[in-house]
This record gives structure tokens, sequence and C-alpha cells, in this order.
């Protein structure tokens, strides 16, 4: 009963929250930059006596160091965030990623994406609950790496890593703020590491140029790969963790993915070896 109650009134909370956005949209009209929508939505907000705070700024912290940041556009007492859009298209899935981020960091179960950009105000309900997560085995992985394998030791401290974060922090953030987390636990353990590492793209005719790759590499050993968010991960995610490896001048690497309902860690060996790529999943 006390779940149902909270739910009505959050419902309520919604709908009236939504009524004052449809009344900014209707005064200013499309067309403006957002920032007017938000201030013009504040305000209404505060003359309905509806508590919220704009703008609102806080660090995701692990193991005293900052991983990334975060600003809501508005957060409604402690039963709403509202992500507030100017648009010439629909919602992107970069939007809904961002707003997942916000309603885990605040522990807030709704959320609401806005759109002032149409003839009418557009909006998108999502409604978020981390799942729980349990404990990995630190010795899975090592009973599945190649029997020539000679990096446990690394293997079992990125393992280690991983699991610090996960415990730590859960499913639910975005790519970027796994990134964050897991250098920030690399940095507080001691180990090496370049985040984003630049490498020369070289064919058998000519170099073509530099690129930034989006991975980690680890004590000059290993590429690190870190997605989140996703069902699982692809062939097309271990064919770019090959060529990266390839790029790179690396034996080996790590695709970790923080999912939606599960962790899923993957081992892949340089393209020229001739093993099979290992995979396991832990589920939540």
């Amino acid at each position: 009963m006390d779940g149902q109650r909270i739910e009505a009134g959050q419902d309520r909370l919604s709908y009236e929250v939504i009524g004052v956005a449809m009344e900014v949209h209707r005064e200013l009209g499309p067309g403006l930059t957002e920032e007017f929508y938000h201030q013009l939505l504040s305000r209404k907000l505060s003359a309905s006596s509806i508590e919220h705070r704009s703008k609102r700024r806080e660090r995701l912290i692990h193991r005293g160091q900052v991983a990334d940041e975060f600003e809501a556009d508005i957060i409604v007492g402690k039963h709403l965030v509202l992500e507030l859009k100017h648009l010439a298209g629909g919602f992107a899935p970069d939007h809904y990623t961002q707003l997942i981020c916000y309603l885990k960091f605040w522990g807030i179960r709704t959320g609401w994406l806005i759109d002032f950009g149409k003839e009418s105000l557009t909006r998108r309900r999502i409604v978020y609950a981390s799942p729980p997560v349990p404990p990995l085995d630190t010795t899975t992985i090592l009973e599945q790496a190649p029997t020539h394998f000679k990096d446990e030791e690394l293997l079992l401290t990125l393992h280690r890593s991983v699991d610090r974060v996960l415990q730590a922090h859960g499913l639910g953030y975005c790519d970027t703020s796994y990134t964050g987390l897991m250098m920030a636990d690399l940095r507080a353990e001691g180990i090496p590491f370049i985040g984003r590492p630049s490498t020369s793209i070289v064919t058998e005719e000519e170099e073509l140029g530099r690129a930034t790759l989006n991975c980690l590499t680890v004590s000059d050993a290993c590429a690190f790969m870190i997605l989140a968010l996703r069902d699982g991960i692809r062939a097309a995610d271990r064919a770019i963790m090959q060529a990266y490896l390839r790029h790179l001048h690396l034996p080996w690497g790590i695709i970790v993915n923080f999912g939606k309902r599960q962790l899923d860690l993957r081992f892949v060996l340089h393209p020229r070896s001739e093993k099979p790529t290992l995979d396991h999943s832990w589920s939540s």
C-alpha cells in the first residue's frame, strides 16, 4: 500500500509539472533556445509552490577521486528529474541514457524528457530502478584464459577493479562514467594506464595518420574497452577490440559491458593469434 501511495503521489506530481511545462510552451512557442524554457519553467514551478532545484551539479566520487560530474536541468523534490530539450527531430538514445544516469545518481525513480521544439509539447516518461548485482567470481576468468597466457596477475587485477566499481556503484551509468570510475580505481591502486591512447595508423604501403582510440591501455600490456547500458557485447565490439590490439601492437584485451541487467566480460586476443576468443557473463 505504501508503494502504491508513493506511485500515485508521483503521478499527481508529474501531472502538475507537465501541466506547467505546457503553459510554458503555450506562452513562448517553439523556436527559442532551451534556456528561455528553462527559466520560465522554473519560475512557474515556484509560483505553483512546487519545490525544485535548477541546474543541480554534483560529482560522482570513487575512492576519493572525481570520476564524472552530472548536472540535471530540474530536480523536483525527491521524486522527479526533468531533462529539457529543444529538438528538430525526436529524442535520441543518448537523451534516454543521460536521464537514466541522472535517475541513478540522485536515486530518483521517475524522469521526464521534455521537448519544447515542436508545435506542441513532446514528453517521454522514464521509470528506472537499478538492478541488484552479485559479486564476481575472481577465479572464473582465469579458468577460461588460454593455456599460454602469461599475464594472469594483471588480468586478476583488472577483474578485481571491475568488481570494486560494480559493487560500489552498480549498473545504470553511461560508458563515460564507468570509464572515469575505472580510471579512478586503477589510479588508486597505482596501476599505470593511458586513457584514449593515440597511435599511428599504418598500412602496408604508408602511414595514414594518428587516431585516438576509445579504450585504455594498462601497464603497456593490454587494452581495456568499457561499454555500458548495452544488452550485451556484440561481435562488432570484439572486431573493434581486435583492430585496437593490432594498431596498438598489444597481445590481448578485455571488453567489459556494465549492461542493463548484467555485467558482461570478454577476453579478446590479438587477431593473429590462433587461440579462440573467450567469453563469460555474470548475471544479476
